[in-house]
């Protein structure tokens, strides 16, 4: 039987764009039912993996990360 490809809750989405560029989604909570999340962008796969893993370390530390672009 094939393994699923799906992730576990809060470990993120990483996908390839149709532009081009590599996505990283991660969600950072609820506010007024509605889900928060916060995406970040690279060229290349390991490094949009990088940046969602330091935004992971630091959303599980308790540091407030924005939900707005920047």
């Amino acid at each position: 039987m094939a393994k699923s490809k799906r992730r576990g809750a809060g470990e993120g989405l990483v996908r390839l764009r149709k532009d081009g560029r590599w996505e990283a989604r991660i969600t950072l909570g609820r506010e007024g039912g509605k889900r928060k999340t916060k995406s970040y962008f690279a060229a290349t796969q390991a490094d949009v993996q990088e940046k969602l893993l330091a935004a992971r370390s630091d959303l599980a530390r308790g540091l407030l990360i924005s939900a707005k672009a920047q």
